[in-house]
């Protein structure tokens, strides 16, 4: 095993200050793995500026620093402003460096979400996300992690090495765990409702 492998990881919550960071962390994400929405031009300095400002105020934000200060992960979800969507987390993104891809950054940075959001915000039933049918490798890991697949949203993405449209997986964590399985019995990501 590499020592980059075993270096330590740092979380913790984002700042003002790791915006720059941040938005240089995503569009390396966007020009290497394809693993964002955006394309690396899309990633704009207003852009991230507006979803650290809204995590920050409604929402979490965890960075991962590797051991020399550089931030290597980056995941955030927030609110809707509509009152009753007040119980969800959403608009997550999870964003790992690609060269710290497949080191376990994205699991650590979903379990301390999870983590924080089970011991210090009672007020979130729900943390929901969408994900590219082609990425089963972040499936399985949010499905590891308790998230259910709950249908699919048909050629509703370009995928960005083929062009091709694809299907996105919409997946949730819910805190009711009576609701999640039955969710659990009744979709799989591969399958239609």
């Amino acid at each position: 095993m590499s020592s980059e492998r075993k270096a330590p990881l740092h979380l913790r919550s984002g700042v003002e200050a790791d915006v720059e960071a941040i938005r240089e962390l995503y569009v390396a994400v966007a020009r290497e793995s394809g693993g964002l929405a955006r394309f690396a031009d899309e990633v704009t300095a207003a852009y991230v500026n507006t979803f650290v400002s809204r995590s920050m105020t409604d929402g979490i934000i965890i960075v991962a620093e590797s051991s020399n200060g550089e931030i290597v992960g980056e995941l955030h979800a927030y609110r809707n402003s509509l009152r009753r969507f007040s119980h969800v987390l959403g608009a997550l993104t999870v964003a790992v460096l690609p060269k710290a891809q497949g080191r376990g950054v994205g699991r650590h940075l979903f379990e301390a979400l999870l983590a924080e959001v089970r011991e210090h915000r009672a007020d979130i039933l729900r943390v929901e996300l969408i994900v590219q049918e082609s990425n089963v490798r972040a499936q399985r890991l949010y499905a590891s992690l308790g998230f259910h697949a709950e249908g699919r949203l048909i050629d509703a993405i370009q995928n960005m090495q083929t062009g091709i449209a694809e299907s996105d997986i919409p997946m949730a964590w819910l805190r009711n765990r009576a609701v999640a399985s039955r969710l659990d019995a009744r979709f799989t990501p591969n399958q239609l409702i």
